[in-house]
């Protein structure tokens, strides 16, 4: 640790940043009956230029408000990486990236994208992390047919990218993703709010195993101060519906975002749809769901291709429960949704092996519930 320590002193003309991600050094050194977690590394801006071919359009795998993610070799290991390049040092971005960085590298769990390392040389700031083959999520649910074959993401996946995603690895992923957001939220020393969950921000690995990224916007708080939380930050269309009264993320929050990416994930439908005509319901995932639910058709919200690929009685009996799920951990009042432990409990039970306990899931209301905020404005979303 000592090593690390000084290494990143010795490296880098931003001493300022660098000074920051020391801070969470010292927390280690508390930890002594654990072996200490490696540092991330310091790479050089040569290396990662060499390593993605002077960052060349044709190593570009994601792009994003900060800049441009790219595909990379590092020499001589042959090691593939994905590198997060900074468009420019504005404040913000700068900021949001540091947030990332110091993050990330100090949690491990399988299930979590992992950092390798940084680079802040040449005005330039970099983050380096193992590379996930299959892209993110949102890609693999809305491989959008009618895409230019010219498309880099088109030539990345190449013609498997359009077949549909098999209902068996959709609860796979689902399983992971939760598995992550439970450590994250009761398994870490602290207490972290992702504040950002959503399909583009879960990356599939060579073997299609979730991984949770982008941590920007997380924070952390203190188990036993939960009431000390953050400001709202994250996606509109996953974001629970309390968050612009408080103007505080919770786990609870996470866990709304989570419910939608539920919804998406088990309905291959966006959780907002901008291309309906008018202004009514059927934009609104969520509300799609709930309609079908009080109709005593919950399947009906799910998309006709997908279902028709899920024959199993079992399997659809898990369907239901999956949209049941969602529903619930998007239900407007905080304090009614599940914690991501019964989360757990309700994705990996199997109908007819291993069911689910019949206490353990609530009778939801005969019609979609509105939130009751301190203000009317957006009481009802």
């Amino acid at each position: 640790m000592h090593t690390t320590y000084v290494c990143l002193w010795r490296a880098g003309t931003h001493h300022r940043i660098i000074a920051r991600v020391m801070l969470a050094i010292p927390f280690l050194r508390r930890r002594k009956r654990k072996p200490p977690v490696e540092g991330p590394r310091l790479f050089t801006f040569k290396e990662l230029s060499k390593a993605t071919k002077s960052f060349s359009d044709g190593a570009i795998v994601g792009s994003g408000g900060f800049g441009m993610v790219y595909k990379g070799t590092l020499s001589p290991s042959g090691a593939v990486v994905a590198v997060k390049r900074l468009k420019n040092r504005c404040g913000y971005w700068e900021k949001v990236l540091f947030a990332e960085a110091s993050t990330v590298w100090r949690i491990r769990h399988p299930n979590l994208v992992r950092l390798q390392g940084w680079c802040d040389e040449k005005r330039q700031l970099l983050l380096v992390y193992d590379f996930m083959s299959n892209g993110s999520l949102d890609e693999w649910l809305f491989p959008c047919r009618r895409r230019n074959p010219a498309d880099p993401k088109y030539k990345r996946f190449g013609p498997e990218f359009e077949a549909l995603l098999p209902w068996s690895s959709r609860v796979s992923i689902l399983a992971g993703v939760a598995a992550a957001l439970e450590y994250l939220h009761v398994g870490w020393t602290q207490c972290v709010l992702h504040r950002d969950v959503k399909s583009s921000n879960v990356m599939l690995d060579a073997e299609m195993k979730p991984h949770l990224g982008d941590f920007g916007l997380a924070r952390l708080t203190d188990h036993q101060k939960p009431a000390k939380t953050t400001k709202a930050a994250g996606t509109l269309s996953y974001m629970a519906p309390e968050l612009p009264y408080t103007n505080k993320a919770t786990k609870e929050s996470d866990v709304y975002s989570f419910g939608i990416l539920v919804l998406e994930v088990v309905c291959g439908k966006r959780p907002v749809n901008m291309y309906v005509e008018g202004f009514d319901e059927d934009f609104v995932l969520r509300h799609i769901v709930w309609r079908a639910h009080n109709s005593g058709d919950v399947l009906s919200a799910v998309d006709p291709t997908l279902l028709a690929n899920v024959e199993s009685s079992d399997e659809r009996t898990r369907m239901k429960l999956l949209l049941h799920l969602g529903l619930w951990c998007c239900l407007p009042d905080p304090e009614t949704r599940p914690p991501m432990k019964v989360v757990m409990q309700v994705i990996t039970s199997q109908p007819g092996k291993n069911p689910l306990s019949t206490d353990l899931m609530p009778t939801l209301p005969s019609s979609r519930p509105k939130g009751r905020y301190p203000t009317s404005g957006m009481g009802g979303l």
